[in-house]
C-alpha cells in the first residue's frame, strides 16, 4: 500500500499575536507500515514535498513555512502539523522528535571585485591639457571599470549581500550513525537543486552541520546554509543605447565574469567586454533528502 496524504478539514486557521501571524496546516498520512517498507521518514518526506514552502497571510504578505512536526504513527496513520509564521523562531512547531525549525537568519556582506558595470552613466575629458601634451578623446570602454593605459581592466571592490540561515531538525539520537555523518560530508559545499524553505534552486549552499544531544534520547541537528539569491543581471548597454549583453538570470552561487578585449572606439583603442561567461562552481544536490531522515 502506497502512502497517501490528505489535508484535514478545518486546518489553515490563522492567529495573530502582537502583530505576528501564524497558521497551521494539518495533514493525515496513511499507509505507514513495515510490511511494505513505507516508513515514518517516508511520511515526513511526503509532508515536506506536499506542503507549500510559503503562503500569504490575511494581509497578503508572504509567510514562510517555519516547522514540520510529525506525530507518532498509530495503525499506519500519522498526523503532521506544518506551521507558517511571519518569521521563524527556535520555538516554532514545538519540541520532540521529527520537528524541523528555522532557528536563525542573518544578512551581512562580503567584498568582491567587479570589472564590469551595467552601464557607463557618463564620461568626460579633462578641461585642461598638461604642458606639451594633448589629451586624446575619451573612449567608451562599454562598462569595463578602471581600465589602465595598457588595456588592463582592474575593476573595483564592492560589498555583496550574503545571508546565513540555520534549520534545526530534532531527531531520535539512534538515527545518527557513521553512515549518516558520511552522507552529510557528501553534501558539504553543495547547493540545492530544487526549491526548499522558500528559496529557489541554486540559492542555498550547505556550510556546516552541528549536533546537539538533548539528553532525552533526541538530538538537535543544525544545518547551516549560506544564502545568495538568484540574480537577474540587467542588460549591458552603451551610452548610445546599443545592447552588448542581454538580461540573464544567474543562480545564486554561480559566477559570472566578463572577458575584455581591445577594440576601436572612435579613433582610439579601448578595452571592452567581448564575452560573458557563467561558471558552475558547486554541485547541485537534493536538500530535502539532506534534512529528512
Amino acid at each position: 500500500m502506497a502512502l497517501s496524504i490528505d489535508e484535514r478539514l478545518g486546518s489553515r486557521e490563522w492567529t495573530n499575536e502582537q502583530g505576528e501571524y501564524s497558521c497551521v496546516y494539518i495533514y493525515i498520512v496513511q499507509g505507514i507500515t513495515t510490511e511494505t517498507g513505507e516508513t515514518e521518514n517516508d511520511a515526513f518526506l511526503l509532508v515536506a514535498s506536499t506542503s507549500p514552502a510559503s503562503i500569504n497571510n490575511p494581509e497578503g504578505y508572504t509567510t514562510q513555512r517555519a516547522s514540520i512536526r510529525m506525530g507518532a504513527p498509530e495503525g499506519g496513520v500519522a498526523y503532521a502539523e506544518v506551521t507558517y509564521k511571519n518569521s521563524g523562531g527556535s520555538g516554532a512547531g514545538g519540541s520532540g522528535a521529527n520537528t524541523l525549525t528555522q532557528s536563525r537568519f542573518s544578512i551581512g556582506a562580503e567584498t568582491i571585485r567587479i570589472k564590469q558595470s551595467q552601464e557607463t552613466l557618463s564620461k568626460e575629458k579633462a578641461l585642461h591639457n598638461p604642458p606639451d601634451h594633448v589629451i586624446p578623446d575619451v573612449v567608451d570602454h562599454f562598462g569595463a571599470i578602471n581600465v589602465q593605459p595598457d588595456g588592463t581592466v582592474e575593476g573595483v571592490d564592492i560589498p555583496l549581500p550574503v545571508g546565513q540561515i540555520d534549520y534545526v531538525r530534532n531527531v531520535s539520537s539512534s538515527s545518527i550513525n557513521s553512515e549518516r555523518r558520511h552522507e552529510w560530508f557528501t553534501y558539504f559545499g553543495t547547493v540545492n537543486n530544487d526549491e526548499i524553505f522558500g528559496f529557489k534552486a541554486g540559492e542555498l549552499l550547505l556550510n556546516g552541520v552541528n549536533e546537539n544531544p538533548k539528553g532525552d534520547g533526541t538530538t538537535d541537528v543544525t544545518f547551516i546554509f549560506e544564502v545568495r539569491v538568484n540574480e537577474n543581471v540587467p542588460a549591458v548597454v552603451t551610452q548610445t543605447g546599443e545592447t552588448i549583453f542581454n538580461e540573464k538570470v544567474i543562480e545564486g552561487h554561480d559566477y559570472a565574469w566578463y572577458k575584455a578585449g581591445m577594440i576601436k572606439s572612435g579613433t582610439q583603442p579601448a578595452a571592452t567586454p567581448i564575452a560573458r561567461y557563467v561558471e558552475k562552481i558547486y554541485t547541485r544536490k537534493d536538500f530535502l533528502t539532506l534534512v529528512s531522515f
